[in-house]
């Protein structure tokens, strides 16, 4: 049965994309998961960590992406669902139509720069297929509610001193587990050299030999780890 995995913090600059590609990596390299991802960042990073800019702005022009899926709801009286087209299968360091990349079973449905303009029809504009504004608003508040479990927190870009966390990190992640309990991972993902660069290269760390990625692998190999031990 398929699983629905969210990452989400409304605060910038956190770690997001990171987080989301490899977690999505990590299922499919570690734990041979089918994995989609699903681009909502209108600012469209995972997607340009993903694939070639290239590749991706082209086939954006030729297939679809995550707008399209807005577009259909709206546009076409449809009923609402992916179109398998619009997927880019092993997407990981893709560039070619007929070269897939390096991480087979990791498939993305990339974001569209005019995402926004599609969100604020989410928020205001009533769908071909829905009769009347009142079923709107009660097709949205009911779509507002759907049923989610708070799967955990996941410290990331941590500091350490040495041995240790610097005294921020470290009381905050006591207040974290003072507020949250079990639902904080015990895994941290550490703020080392190498983890941001990561992301540009398009490369799979859990595949990798090079040693720079050792450090950084090991603690995403723990986080991946540990977010399976919570799915099941």
């Amino acid at each position: 049965m398929a699983k629905i995995i969210s990452v989400i913090n409304y605060k910038g600059g956190v770690g997001k994309t990171t987080m989301t590609l490899q977690l999505g990596v990590g299922l499919a390299t570690l734990y041979n998961k089918k994995v989609l991802m699903v681009d909502l960042d209108p600012q469209c990073s995972l997607s340009l960590s993903t694939m070639d800019e290239h590749y991706w702005a082209d086939w954006l022009e030729r297939k679809g992406s995550v707008a399209s899926v807005v577009h259909r709801f709206y546009e076409s009286g449809e009923e609402t669902a992916i179109d398998p087209e619009w997927i880019i299968e092993n997407a990981l360091d893709r560039a070619w139509d007929t070269l897939p990349g390096n991480t087979p079973g990791l498939d993305l449905l990339p974001s569209h720069l005019d995402l926004p303009d599609f969100e604020m029809r989410l928020m205001s504009k009533k769908p071909r297929s829905i009769a009347s504004m009142e079923e709107f608003y009660l097709v949205r508040e009911k779509g507002g509610r759907a049923s989610a479990k708070f799967l955990g927190i996941v410290r990331n870009r941590v500091r350490t001193a040495g041995a240790h966390l610097v005294n921020e990190h470290e009381e905050q992640s006591k207040k974290l587990r003072l507020n949250y309990e079990d639902r904080l991972l015990d895994t941290m993902i550490i703020d080392r050299i190498g983890v941001a660069e990561s992301l540009g290269l398009r490369q799979n760390i859990y595949n990798s030999k090079s040693e720079k990625f050792a450090e950084i692998r090991k603690d995403f190999t723990a986080m991946v780890k540990e977010v399976m031990g919570r799915l099941s």
